[in-house]
């Protein structure tokens, strides 16, 4: 029987912020659930936030219940949902995320989740969400979404045919993220070895002088990045230049730019400026989350400009730009940079004076190339068999959303 979702529940709502904000959330007490802690999955509960006893009171007509379904209705994660347990004790929403309380004799609330994140349920969505800043659903909208409701007894077959099935896809995708992660971990081994030793394994070492460096190459040097590169260069071309290509911050990722057309004049004194061979990378949290570095090429005119939160870096003659793109990948590096974030709120950017005084250290040229041209072939080959799996773990994932689909519309009988 087809049914709207306000004709089987007793409590279609969203929460509020606390009077006073971020500022009123403590380390422990009662949770509040935010869109960042709803997925389809499960809650993320790393980072809930939680409040006090008073605050709670004072949000009262937003506590959360057993057999509640949270749905996120702002933002790049709505629609996202999931329902609470049986044994769930305390908790509260922000203005955010929307209760939806079924009634017990009429919906189970997994039932009711397998249904909104089904096709037909996103697509409603879809089609109802409004908001010319940000993507936003109403509650009116939410309760007149519909679905097929069958029985209770259907209704729990179908849930447990789903745990079932989704259970053993979702054991195959963790197992696929392990490997991923193994590989991942395994890059960073082996550039942090390459770059910290070289390639001969039996070459003489002598100790740095550097506490985080250690005991390096005996023919190696180490100098500061402001003696061998130059930390966002000026632009001092004669601005005939016409259409350049622009980067955006969201452009930047590991090794790749997703470069978009503009104006000379719309760059030039408002962006960062960049040239062909520059080593590009982000100065913002989470600066290394997606990668973040890449070596500027193929740039229309020789030249472009990007995102004010883009560190450039152009290389001189004593040093190879490939290998200082490897360079700046090493963990300890990385971690040394993260440590000089600073910043107002969430947002922190690495130091420039960090940048410009942090010293690596430096093989003959000739050496630096040969390092680069080992570790492009050795990551090469780690990138293929992550890309690989990440077509698998796609492939399981669309199967998920398939199986969902055909189950909540009858197409696969259970």
């Amino acid at each position: 029987m087809m049914l709207r979702i306000k004709d089987y529940t007793t409590k279609v709502g969203s929460g509020v912020t606390p009077r006073g904000g971020a500022e009123t959330y403590l380390d422990e007490g009662i949770p509040l659930f935010r869109s960042q802690n709803v997925t389809n999955d499960g809650f993320l509960m790393d980072d809930i936030a939680f409040i006090s006893e008073e605050v709670d009171e004072s949000m009262k007509g937003t506590r959360v219940k057993p057999g509640d379904v949270l749905l996120n209705i702002t933002g790049a994660s709505i629609g996202r949902c999931y329902y609470t347990s049986e044994d769930f004790e305390r908790g509260n929403v922000n203005q955010h995320v929307c209760i939806i309380r079924p009634k017990k004799n009429k919906v189970k609330p997994d039932y009711l989740h397998y249904c909104i994140i089904s096709d037909k349920g996103q697509q409603q969505i879809d089609l109802t969400q409004t908001g010319a800043n940000r993507e936003g659903l109403a509650v009116e909208d939410i309760k007149g979404f519909m679905f097929d409701i069958p029985s209770l007894s259907v209704q729990q077959r179908i849930v447990d045919y789903l745990d079932e099935k989704l259970a053993k896809i979702d054991g195959r995708i963790n197992v696929l993220e392990k490997q991923k992660d193994a590989y991942a971990r395994l890059r960073k081994s082996v550039i942090h070895q390459t770059i910290t030793r070289g390639l001969n394994p039996n070459v003489p070492l002598r100790d740095s002088g550097i506490n985080w460096i250690g005991m390096i190459p005996e023919h190696w040097t180490a100098k500061r990045l402001k003696d061998i590169t130059t930390l966002n260069p000026q632009y001092k071309g004669d601005g005939n230049e016409g259409i350049v290509s622009y980067l955006p911050m969201e452009g930047l990722r590991l090794d790749s730019l997703s470069l978009q057309d503009i104006a000379f004049d719309e760059g030039k004194g408002k962006y960062t400026f960049f040239e062909n061979g520059d080593l590009l990378m982000a100065k913002v949290t989470p600066c290394f989350e997606n990668g973040n570095i890449a070596i500027a090429k193929e740039l229309k005119h020789g030249i472009g400009f990007g995102s004010s939160e883009i560190f450039v870096l152009r290389a001189t003659n004593e040093i190879n730009v490939r290998y200082l793109f490897y360079y700046v990948q090493t963990p300890s590096f990385q971690d040394e940079a993260c440590t000089t974030m600073c910043g107002v709120g969430g947002l922190k950017r690495i130091s420039p004076l960090f940048m410009r005084q942090r010293q690596i250290i430096l093989p003959p040229l000739f050496e630096q190339q040969a390092i680069a041209n080992y570790l492009d072939e050795k990551c090469a080959k780690i990138d293929a068999a992550v890309e690989n799996i990440g077509k698998q773990i796609d492939t399981s994932k669309r199967l998920k959303r398939a199986l969902i689909n055909e189950v909540i519309t009858g197409q696969r009988a259970v």
